[in-house]
């Protein structure tokens, strides 16, 4: 009959791992005692924090494209408020402006009113894909003359 053979107390087999003649050795009090319990116990702690750290990485990056494609929106919103500005000022259409320079800068007009001689304009840019289709991300900027 063939039996496989039993790990020592104290000893992790493995596969490169030479069989040595055992010899006595003194007892060390720094050593552990856990013996065969304790094998590739730092692989499983090493593996879990690798997991931890890219979940929290993937965290970041998503709330990092979020903030990008708003700060995006708020940009177009502001331009296209100043240009809406000035061209109600010289007599232009503003939202005609706004609605050109809110496409320049990669978002889409959502909404514009002249009111007095301000501009309010609403931009609107897709979120990142990740997040899904229906994520739009908004900004509103007023501009008009310094009162």
């Amino acid at each position: 009959m063939v039996t496989a053979a039993r790990p020592r107390r104290g000893h992790c087999p493995g596969p490169l791992r030479a069989r040595r003649p055992r010899t006595r050795r003194p007892l060390d009090p720094l050593r552990s005692r856990g013996g065969a319990r304790e094998c590739g116990a730092a692989t499983v702690l090493v593996v879990s924090l690798a997991s931890v750290l890219l979940l929290v990485a993937c965290g970041a990056a998503a709330v990092g494209g979020l903030l990008h494609a708003r700060r995006v929106a708020a940009s177009a919103a502001d331009l296209a408020a100043l240009a809406g500005a000035v061209a109600h000022r010289d007599g232009a259409d503003g939202c005609a402006a706004a609605g050109r320079v809110v496409a320049a800068n990669g978002a889409a007009l959502r909404d514009c009113a002249v009111l007095g001689d301000d501009v309010l304009v609403t931009a609107t840019v897709p979120g990142p894909e990740w997040a899904g289709p229906d994520v739009e991300l908004h900004a509103t900027a007023r501009a008009g003359p310094a009162p």
